[in-house]
């Protein structure tokens, strides 16, 4: 604070004194601000910046809640059967190759699959821990958080979760400027400085030159394959109507309450499946097991 203070001092203006600090005000915060100042109505802009802060944070707050407890149970459950294969298994392989009986297939299978992983465990344990790293690197730079932003989009349950948010967030930041006093094409060049995402901000600023052309918003965002289809429906009401603010702001609430139900039906779908995948895994294990056992006491009544 003392830093932007200083720049302010020297005349710069709040907002590029803001930006300076990307890494403490995002560029939501800057662009509401810029927003501000240029409209005069720099107050009224950081009460707008601060209902969207704390709107966001519960909206994440509820899907990091729900995403708790299936991360636990993948993490868990990844963990019990990589040591079922990896120090388990090796126990009875000595066991069972040393009676010199022919083993079933299935249990001859697992055995080889035990092996492989022995072999190819720090591959298996760096490949997360890999990717984590790459995805973290990637944001550093604008090519890697346009390529991380595609591929989220592209992913089945992921990228209509992203499609919903973005949504929500373009219709609340142009609703709320929109609604703030300020002209249609200004605020959908400030939403596009806003939105941290650079494929929805390079969206938004596709339909700010549609607009500039003449095009009406909803047949603007009509064209648009980032955002729902409803989105446009909304708006074009909301044009029809002369509510479009209005009309926006409801669209930002929908699409917020979309994405929390997606999140949750989501979540009840996704634990009982890693339950019945690492059941079936383990049953996988322990049958193979047994009849390779049951195999071996056969030969030996023989």
């Amino acid at each position: 604070v003392r830093a932007v203070r200083d720049r302010v001092e020297h005349g710069s203006t709040l907002a590029d004194a803001l930006a300076h600090h990307p890494e403490t005000f995002s560029s939501l915060y800057t662009g509401l601000v810029r927003a501000g100042e240029r409209s005069g109505t720099l107050e009224q802009s950081f009460t707008r910046l601060s209902d969207q802060l704390e709107r966001s944070d519960r909206l994440r707050g509820r899907i990091l809640s729900l995403s708790i407890y299936p991360l636990i149970l993948a993490v868990g459950g990844g963990i019990a059967v990589l040591a079922l294969l990896l120090f388990v298994l090796p126990r009875f392989a000595e066991l069972l190759t040393g009676t010199g009986a022919a083993l079933p297939r299935s249990t001859a299978a697992l055995l080889a699959i035990s092996g492989e992983l022995r072999t190819w465990w720090p591959a298996v344990i760096a490949t997360p821990v890999v990717a984590v790293l790459a995805a973290s690197a990637a944001r550093t730079t604008v090519e890697g958080r346009t390529a991380l932003a595609r591929v989220l989009l592209a992913l089945p349950i992921v990228g209509t979760l992203r499609r919903q948010t973005l949504a929500a967030r373009f219709a609340r930041l142009t609703g709320t400027l929109v609604a703030g006093g300020a002209a249609l094409f200004g605020a959908l060049e400030d939403t596009a400085d806003c939105i941290d995402d650079p494929a929805a901000a390079a969206e938004v600023s596709r339909i700010r030159a549609r607009v500039r052309e003449g095009t009406a918003l909803h047949a603007a965002l009509d064209e648009s394959d980032l955002f729902p289809p409803l989105l446009a429906q909304l708006v074009g009401v909301g044009e029809e109507s002369g509510r479009l603010s209005e009309f926006m702001l409801k669209a930002a609430e929908l699409f917020e309450e979309r994405t929390e139900r997606t999140v949750q039906r989501a979540v009840a779908l996704i634990e009982p499946a890693m339950i019945v995948f690492f059941g079936v895994i383990v049953a996988f294990v322990a049958l193979s097991l047994l009849q390779a056992i049951y195999g071996v006491n056969a030969n030996a009544l023989r």
